[in-house]
């Protein structure tokens, strides 16, 4: 964004605040700008601080404002306030916002417990935004993107049940039916009263004329869920 912009996008949200002094929005926006303003030289500090107040201000008006919590913990880690920032993005994780959002919190948090020496909590964390990311990435249609990211959330953490399972899901929509099978496995061997992972392993074993398998598959699978 030019300087113009930003200063024209400020001057905006300013001006919406005052005629709406409750406009939410308009201040998480306005701390957006002045976060830009900091990225072309800007006074950090005192943008940093001013755009944590709006945030503030917008999280006060709308307590359930998680793009403004996370907004604030992103600036709250640039001031190196690293515990207001955790804070913040672990808010965000406990509103369950839109997922893309909500991999980005994840990648924060992994942050920040890279830094507190603490590996195993940013496997954790990181693990977990590669993983968000690649649902994020299915449901926007880009499966190639997700692919990579779930192969990432277990190259990371190779326990994550869940990533198999949804790597193998994607994979199965994307016709390869060995790598669909092979995750399946997987993520029965780590989680076995997964029954979604038997009823979607019965189905590949149907497509390749595997009856025998696909039967026991969806027995288990009815067996653990019976709804």
């Amino acid at each position: 964004m030019q300087e113009g912009d930003i200063n024209g996008a400020f001057a905006d949200f300013s001006m919406a605040i005052k005629l709406k002094p409750d406009y939410a929005e308009a201040y998480n926006e306005r701390g957006l700008a002045m976060g830009a303003m900091v990225k072309n030289g800007g006074n950090i500090e005192s943008y940093l601080a001013s755009a944590i107040t709006d945030y503030t201000t917008a999280i006060q008006i709308k307590p359930e404002f998680a793009s403004a919590y996370y907004n604030r913990g992103v600036a709250m880690q640039a001031k190196e306030n690293w515990q207001n920032a955790k804070v913040d993005f672990d808010k965000v994780v406990e509103l369950k916002p839109d997922i893309a959002l909500l991999a980005q919190a994840f990648l924060h948090l992994g942050q920040l417990k890279q830094r507190e020496g603490d590996n195993s909590g940013a496997v954790y964390f990181l693990s977990a935004a590669d993983y968000y990311r690649g649902i994020s990435e299915v449901r926007r249609g880009d499966t190639n993107n997700a692919l990579v990211d779930f192969s990432k959330a277990i190259e990371l953490n190779p326990p994550f049940d869940q990533a198999y399972y949804d790597r193998g899901k994607l994979k199965q929509t994307m016709g390869d039916l060995d790598g669909a099978l092979g995750d399946y496995d997987k993520a029965i061997e780590l989680n076995p009263q997964n029954s979604a992972a038997y009823n979607n392993r019965g189905n590949v074993r149907v497509a390749r004329n595997d009856l025998d398998g696909a039967f026991a598959d969806f027995r288990k699978a009815v067996e653990l869920d019976p709804r």
